[in-house]
């Protein structure tokens, strides 16, 4: 205001100096100042309004930003502090599997010295939801739990779905088979990533059961491709399934003679008998 009405003053003064000196020239080039001025003045004011409102809003954008980033660290650190370890993780699924292979013993009325191996192929389901942190395995939300029992007679196999969110066994399966009904057993690779395990009985088709996905793998520095199916590979119990089926479709009854055990000898149990069942919070 102070700027406008040293203005006025200034130009009022040249005016009216210039009237004194020549009228005629000082009325038409006062006329041609005030319609070029009019014309300024519109065409400025939208542009300092402009600005003005870009700042304005800026600092609106500035200050919301601010607050959700703070939120966002705050929600973030919330569910950080009660999200499970990869350790807790490990701990519950091992210990549903010992659940399931107590409920498989009692089904079948085996002793525990009945048991010459086990060994759990856990696989996702058909439907799931599944997260990793940055080195681990994929963990999903639903598993497809396959449970091989070697006895002295044959192969029991007993498989359940496992809705890991809520701790619970959906349907069950069970197919029992001798060691000379073992035809093949062979595995096909997908891409770099995909596993599907072929079993092949005497007295049926192929039955593929799908280890790992082909898809899922997310480029980063720290991991390379390989690392990232070994890994999977060995949460899903692969490689303990494989060298056990294997040994028999090669062998038959002969891999169990073979075998460095006597009736009563634990050792393969140990991990999963000595496992403490540990409850965890499901809604």
């Amino acid at each position: 205001m102070l700027s406008l009405a040293t203005l006025i003053l200034a130009a009022v003064t040249v005016i009216v100096a210039a009237i004194r000196t020549s009228p005629f020239l000082a009325v038409i080039a006062t006329l041609v100042a005030l319609a070029s001025g009019r014309a300024a003045t519109l065409r400025w004011v939208p542009i300092i309004n402009e600005q003005r409102w870009y700042t304005e809003d800026f600092r609106e954008y500035e200050r919301i930003s601010k607050d959700r980033r703070t939120e966002y660290k705050r929600w973030k650190e919330r569910l950080a502090s009660t999200c499970p370890s990869e350790d807790e993780m490990e701990t519950w699924l091992n210990c549903d599997k010992t659940l399931f292979l107590d409920e498989a013993l009692r089904g079948y009325r085996l002793e525990w010295r009945d048991i010459i191996a086990y060994v759990f192929l856990q696989t996702p389901a058909k439907s799931y939801k599944r997260a990793r942190v940055r080195g681990g395995p994929w963990r999903y939300s639903k598993y497809d739990i396959r449970l091989f029992l070697i006895t002295q007679d044959g192969v029991r196999e007993i498989s359940t779905e496992l809705d890991f969110e809520r701790a619970a066994f959906n349907g069950q399966e069970r197919n029992n088979f001798r060691f000379d009904a073992v035809s093949s057993v062979h595995v096909t690779k997908t891409g770099d990533l995909g596993y599907t395990l072929g079993l092949t009985l005497t007295n049926g088709p192929t039955r593929k059961i799908r280890v790992t996905d082909p898809e899922g793998y997310q480029s980063d520095s720290s991991e390379s491709p390989d690392a990232f199916s070994k890994i999977n590979l060995d949460t899903a119990g692969f490689e303990p399934t494989l060298h056990i089926l294997e040994g028999i479709a090669a062998e038959g009854k002969g891999w169990i003679d073979r075998r460095p055990h006597t009736n009563g000898n634990f050792d393969d149990l140990t991990p999963l008998m000595t496992t403490d069942v540990t409850l965890r919070p499901v809604p």
